[in-house]
């Protein structure tokens, strides 16, 4: 290339500081504008996630968005049409087979994520599949079983681990500062409008509570041996618990709580809350994040500020779990959150609302 002869007659012959820079510019460029492996891609079920995904590969520099997958043929071509996706499909394994995925991402309901999944993973295909991994542990074990099989690789989608706030305390307690941890509170609390919009398919242990539990599990490094639950009746007409409270025993001694909660009134200035307490032998951590956590008060009133975004580049949670998730399939590193880790928190979520019909502490892991 041109440009690359350029950049070795400038390092050859460029002794001052101008010609120096010149030389890292023109090289930084050639790195830059070098042919690259993308991915082939295709997003499954676009509700809310699913549409996220949808525009952050379609901003990605490594995956080359091909079809939107759903079921709903109008809503395919509707969120094809606005991120200028060339492809709409109904059917998972024909759109594998018309346009040579290399990974999918699967973001439908939680009770239909077997069939998609195993689907990928049986033609080799890589998959981030989002949290919970299934809604029974018989489709998570499937789901699984077609992992090991596969030269595909499978990623539960636990975005919470790729938070800054969230990864910056597992780094404390992981370089020991905390010393061993003893007792772990979480706690996620949502505005109404939100169990308003989903309790008709779903049970905060699933939408909401297995974020937390996949953390608690992360940070304390032990499985939960089991679970109590109570749990308030539902709101606005829904039979959906509004509010979960439980207590957990961990498999290493540690004891832990956890508040799932999404009552709260629309009228509150921030439409989530997350909050999470450790108390070790050596030291006390606790995490609270309202959106983006970012405030400013003036005489014109509260606002919350959007600090999502670092020198003009969007820098969230659920854009570093794509980055990591692409790095993965294009490399050799296991992802983050494996099938195991999915399974787990699902055996935790299921007794949960196990605890809630029989009253009673439940085993998890025994299903």
């Amino acid at each position: 290339m041109i440009v690359c002869y350029v950049c070795r007659c400038l390092r050859r012959n460029g002794s001052d500081r101008l010609v120096e820079r010149i030389f890292l510019f023109v090289r930084f460029a050639c790195l830059y504008c070098m042919p690259t492996d993308q991915l082939d891609v295709a997003v499954v079920g676009v509700g809310f996630i699913g549409e996220l995904h949808t525009r952050l590969y379609g901003e990605h520099r490594l995956t080359n968005l091909q079809v939107v997958v759903d079921m709903d043929a109008e809503r395919a071509h509707n969120v094809a049409e606005s991120y200028d996706v060339p492809h709409v499909a109904t059917d998972l394994g024909e759109a594998i087979k018309n346009h040579d995925l290399d990974a999918v991402t699967v973001a439908t309901p939680e009770a239909h994520h077997r069939e998609p999944a195993v689907t990928a993973l049986e033609r080799n295909v890589s998959v981030l599949l989002e949290k919970p991994i299934a809604d029974t542990v018989e489709d998570a074990r499937a789901i699984g079983d077609a992992a090991e099989a596969s030269a595909g690789k499978l990623m539960v989608g636990y975005c919470c681990r790729f938070h800054p706030q969230y990864a910056a305390l597992k780094a404390r307690i992981d370089d020991g500062e905390i010393g061993d941890v003893h007792a772990i509170t979480a706690a996620r609390i949502a505005n109404r409008e939100i169990y308003d919009m989903v309790a008709e398919w779903t049970h905060p242990m699933y939408y909401l509570a297995v974020h937390d539990i996949d953390m608690m599990r992360w940070y304390v490094g032990a499985d939960i041996a089991s679970v109590f639950a109570a749990a308030s009746g539902g709101l606005d007409g829904h039979e959906t618990p509004a509010v979960v409270s439980a207590t957990l025993q961990f498999e290493d001694g540690t004891v832990g709580t956890l508040e799932t909660n999404w009552a709260r009134s629309d009228e509150y200035p921030t439409v989530r809350t997350d909050e999470i307490r450790l108390t070790g032998t050596d030291g006390y951590g606790r995490l609270v994040i309202e959106n983006n956590g970012t405030t400013l008060t003036t005489d014109g009133g509260f606002e919350m500020l959007d600090a999502n975004e670092l020198h003009g580049r969007e820098t969230d949670m659920y854009r570093f779990e794509l980055d990591h998730f692409v790095d993965s399939v294009l490399g050799s590193e296991t992802p983050m959150v494996t099938w195991e880790d999915g399974l787990r928190s699902l055996e935790a979520a299921n007794a949960m609302i196990d605890a809630l019909e029989t009253g009673e502490r439940v085993p998890v892991g025994f299903e």
